[in-house]
């Protein structure tokens, strides 16, 4: 739930958002206090507020940001002007339920609902739905909760949007689990799977599409760019595959026909046989009666003995076509059996070529990434990376560099999986070397939005009305400055998690943003967070494939917090030993529930004596 607000709250900023330090904040609101107070102005005193409000955001003052939104709504709450109306009542609701006081972010959202029906739009009713159904399921309201998501559902059908459908019936699927109905439960949860099929499916129509396109662009660029038009023939050839397949599904229906048209005309032949049968039968009670009545048979024998041979005549013509037809038939069937085995040898000919080319493409994505004696030789003092792709090529993959007596590190997270997650990736590291290594930019959150940007202009994503999923990247990047013993972070929607020697744990929270996403006119900023280092410090990254991975029994995701109960458990002992645990503890967990994600785990300790050698 938290993650599907915060995507409502990238559509509610309505503030031009910049990099500020804690000083110039802090000025700003000084500045806005003093306007407050030397204003009389209703509409100055709500537009104040609200930047205010914006302003204690940014410096995760939630109480404070809740206060000044609830007294801008005071001044504005009888005008018309239901945009900021629904606004400010969406950033309350958002606000209420990072603080879990459901019950007032419930009486917000509802309120958000009325001003989006006031001012006639779908695409806020319906995510203002998914927001009040969201509050009413933690209030355990389960049968307003699956009432409200039902009227969610009924908007994102209309307009055809399957991510919201997916998670209406997602949550619709935990309320009737709540509630101890295992039917319904498991029909809405399978709905959810059937649309979330349906969406990758269309992802991967997508992007063969963009492939296609980009190959063909690129075909005189560079080598990297020509194996990527390779890649997208092995695609084409999947699609082939598909198609084959189709084919034979085609044949084995019309088998299928032919079978039960062969099991109609053996029931007309027995029918017939029947019939000869009971002819026969009639013959021997004439005889018998003839027997009796010798005169009277003559006259009638010889019309009976007519009516019959004529009957079986026909029969015996009847028996005769339908054996003719049955022997076509069956010379049909072994033309078609013949096809089929044919068809088989040549789909499981390019069901190995395909296999071997992904193998092949597997090679070539694990030669990018950094070595393990690069990683070794930065980190002495230990490390592991626990790299452990869903299917044979990954959409995760990591990355690090040094320049200018930095050392850079990075954990991305690609959209999607296997073949369309490996593209990305290739076109991530890729991006990453030319702005670090060959344009010399050292500064993580400038790095980032070069990234989003290059990303952004490389897939050709365009401007839209409505705020919608967009496809891209999410990434944690590291900067080590031996000289000053701190490290810069800057996150696109990822973590950092830090132990120290004294088994304190750090958890910090990048951006929201996502690098590739489309965020409407806003400017996409990321902060530069700086820590100081001590020595023996442990730093931890992971993709969400690690935390979102269901349990054999239970059906529930391992979770951040038990991440972080694993990472307490584990800093104190040596990598190797880490690196075990870290595989085990996924293993156990997973049982015999597939691997849902790709999965990327890297763990390192930092020693400033590496620096040190060096200067020596």
């Amino acid at each position: 739930m938290k993650i599907k607000i915060k995507i409502l709250a990238i559509f509610l900023i309505v503030v031009n958002t910049l990099k500020l330090d804690a000083q110039s904040i802090s000025s700003q609101i000084n500045s806005l206090k003093h306007r407050l107070a030397t204003t009389t102005s209703q509409t100055l005193r709500a537009q104040y507020l609200i930047k205010l409000g914006n302003l204690y955001q940014q410096i995760d003052s939630i109480d404070q940001a809740i206060e000044a939104y609830n007294k801008a709504l005071e001044y504005i709450g009888n005008s018309r002007n239901y945009p900021l109306l629904y606004q400010l009542n969406s950033f309350l609701g958002i606000l209420y339920s990072e603080k879990k006081d459901f019950a007032s972010a419930e009486k917000h959202f509802s309120s958000a609902v009325n001003y989006a029906k006031k001012l006639k739009s779908k695409s806020r009713l319906s995510q203002s739905l998914l927001n009040l159904g969201n509050s009413q399921r933690e209030l355990k309201k389960y049968k307003e909760a699956i009432s409200t998501y039902e009227s969610a559902l009924s908007l994102a059908f209309s307009l055809n949007n399957l991510q919201l459908a997916k998670q209406a019936y997602t949550y619709m699927a935990m309320c009737y689990k709540a509630l101890g109905d295992n039917e319904r439960y498991f029909k809405y949860f399978n709905l959810s799977v059937a649309i979330d099929k349906k969406i990758k499916e269309q992802i991967i129509s997508q992007k063969e599409e963009e492939a296609r396109r980009q190959a063909e662009l690129a075909r005189q660029k560079d080598l990297k760019l020509q194996l990527q038009r390779y890649r997208m023939k092995n695609v084409e050839d999947s699609l082939q595959q598909v198609r084959l397949l189709n084919e034979k599904s085609k044949i084995r229906i019309a088998l299928l026909e032919k079978e039960a048209k062969l099991k109609e005309m053996q029931i007309k032949q027995r029918e017939a046989e029947l019939k000869r049968k009971e002819a026969e039968k009639r013959l021997m009670k004439t005889i018998i009666a003839a027997l009796v009545v010798v005169l009277l048979i003559i006259i009638i024998a010889g019309v009976i003995v007519f009516k019959l041979y004529r009957d079986k005549k026909k029969a015996n013509e009847q028996l005769a076509k339908l054996n003719a037809e049955l022997k076509a038939i069956n010379l049909e069937l072994e033309e078609k059996n013949r096809v089929i085995a044919q068809q088989k040898e040549e789909l499981e000919w390019k069901n190995k070529q395909i296999q071997e080319s992904i193998e092949y493409a597997s090679k070539i994505q694990r030669a990018i990434l950094p070595s393990q004696a690069a990683i070794m030789q930065n980190f002495p003092e230990g490390n592991f990376i626990f790299y452990l792709p869903r299917d044979i090529v990954s959409g995760d993959f990591y990355w690090f560099s040094e320049q200018n007596g930095y050392k850079f590190m990075a954990l991305v997270d690609c959209t999607g999986h296997s073949v369309p997650g490996a593209f990305m990736s290739l076109i991530g590291n890729t991006l990453l070397n030319e702005i670090v290594n060959a344009n010399k930019s050292f500064d993580p959150s400038d790095i980032l939005v070069e990234l989003h940007t290059r990303l952004v202009n490389l897939l050709h994503k365009k401007e839209a009305k409505e705020i919608e999923m967009q496809d891209g990247m999410d990434i944690a990047l590291l900067r080590f400055d031996y000289n000053k013993k701190e490290l810069v972070f800057a996150g696109a929607n990822q973590p950092l998690f830090l132990v120290y020697p004294d088994g304190r744990l750090e958890e910090v929270d990048g951006d929201i943003f996502s690098i590739g996403g489309y965020f409407g006119n806003f400017p996409i900023k990321f902060r530069n967070i700086i820590l100081p280092l001590e020595e023996g410090t442990n730093i931890y990254l992971t993709s969400d494939g690690y935390l979102d991975q269901f349990n054999g029994k239970t059906l529930k995701k391992f979770s951040r917090k038990n991440f972080v109960e694993l990472l307490q458990k584990i800093y104190a002992l040596p990598f190797n030993v880490q690196y075990k645990k870290v595989l085990d503890t996924f293993e156990e967990w997973k049982g015999d529930y597939r691997q849902v994600d790709d999965v990327l785990v890297i763990g390192v300790r930092f020693t400033s004596n590496i620096k040190k050698d060096e200067n020596e």
